[in-house]
């Protein structure tokens, strides 16, 4: 046993933002794992079964034991991972700037791949007039959004993935000031199948709501 195999630390340098309109945000995760069994070789495959998780600086987690195997299919080159594990790399990724979105009127736009979104404050009257009332007509706005405690559960609910997630946001003006107008944190759950082609990930929201 070497120590590739057990007790090893990956560095994951400058991992960028997935996100369109994120772009020049990037991460350095470090990898920190060691196997639990013998890797299995057989003609053309390995199988590894590894514990440990990705940090993202000083961040941990407790990773609870769960029983899981291979998909009985032939399908290869397979990933599979619990759900305490799928938590813990999310809440990482969450922590870092990678999982941070700041938005402008451009950055919002390209986010959704449209033109059409205008993020001023007569635009957002209709639905949040106080930012009319405390600046005044047509002054730009930006956010910042951040998630945390997010758990993750997979392969329930008629779905590939449910998260359970805080939604943390602040809105600001849009100029030298960046004077806070609103903060304010919600809870969500989002469920969604995911599907993988090549080195895409589609991914195909089901619900999307406020978990009270």
């Amino acid at each position: 046993m070497t120590s590739f195999f057990n007790n090893y630390k990956m560095i994951l340098r400058d991992m960028p933002s997935p996100f369109l309109g994120q772009e020049g945000t990037y991460a350095d995760f470090q990898f920190d794992w060691r196997s639990t069994q013998d890797p299995v070789i057989k003609e053309g495959q390995i199988d590894m079964r590894i514990v440990g998780e990705v940090m993202y600086g000083y961040s941990a987690c407790a990773l609870e034991p769960a029983n899981f195997d291979f998909m009985q299919a032939e399908v290869y080159s397979q990933v599979v991972m619990t759900e305490s594990a799928a938590s813990c790399f999310f809440n990482s990724v969450a922590a870092s700037p990678i999982g941070r979105f700041n938005l402008n009127q451009n950055k919002t736009n390209m986010l959704f791949n449209v033109t059409d979104i205008v993020t001023d404050t007569s635009a957002m009257a209709n639905h949040i007039p106080i930012f009319l009332e405390k600046i005044g007509p047509n002054k730009p706005l930006k956010a910042d959004v951040e998630f945390a405690n997010i758990g993750v559960t997979l392969g329930q609910f008629g779905s590939n993935i449910v998260m359970d997630y805080i939604l943390k946001f602040s809105i600001m003006s849009d100029d030298a000031k960046s004077t806070e107008l609103m903060y304010d944190e919600v809870r969500f759950i989002t469920s969604a199948n995911i599907k993988t082609e090549n080195d895409i990930v589609h991914i195909d929201v089901l619900t999307n709501k406020i978990n009270i």
